[in-house]
């Protein structure tokens, strides 16, 4: 009975290992940086959830290395190299496989385009998300902007 106890408790030790290090070091890697030649983007790992990496991937069609300038190709993988890496032909979710094709990512034709990228390295799903600034807003944030500007000028001049 001791040793039947003793082999369970190896065996579950031996498994919860494994799952704890099975995902480490996620970067994104594509045109944008030249495939990870001076390092990929690092993604940071969800504490509640292991598996989930997350990015915040900065893109202008500048970075784009051939094809078109609206699609930059990226992949995900681990420790920076190729063993373990994933892709897909889907965007802007989809789920990645090993050695899967490259990721086509849309980019802006003007300015900087920027994603919320997040990754499932347990089951290769995928979602990129768009951070888009609403022409209200930034019409707002301009006029609150220039009603500060002229108020602290007006007073500027009532002082003196």
């Amino acid at each position: 009975m001791r040793k039947k106890t003793i082999l369970i408790l190896v065996l579950s030790i031996f498994v919860y290992t494994a799952a704890m290090a099975q995902c480490e070091n996620i970067g994104i890697v594509g045109e944008f940086n030249d495939w990870g030649s001076g390092g990929d983007l690092l993604m940071t790992q969800d504490p509640d959830n292991p598996d989930i990496w997350t990015a915040t991937l900065s893109l202008t069609s500048a970075m784009n290395q051939y094809g078109s300038a609206e699609i930059n190709e990226m992949k995900f993988r681990q420790n920076g190299n190729w063993d373990v890496n994933w892709g897909s032909p889907d965007f802007p979710t989809g789920t990645g496989t090993q050695n899967g094709a490259n990721i086509p990512v849309v980019v802006e034709p003007e300015g900087t385009t920027i994603y919320q990228v997040t990754f499932n390295c347990s089951t290769g799903e995928y979602q990129f998300w768009q951070h888009t600034i609403p022409l209200a807003d930034w019409a707002v944030g301009i006029g609150v902007f220039l009603i500060i500007a002229f108020t602290a000028i007006r007073f500027r001049r009532s002082i003196f």
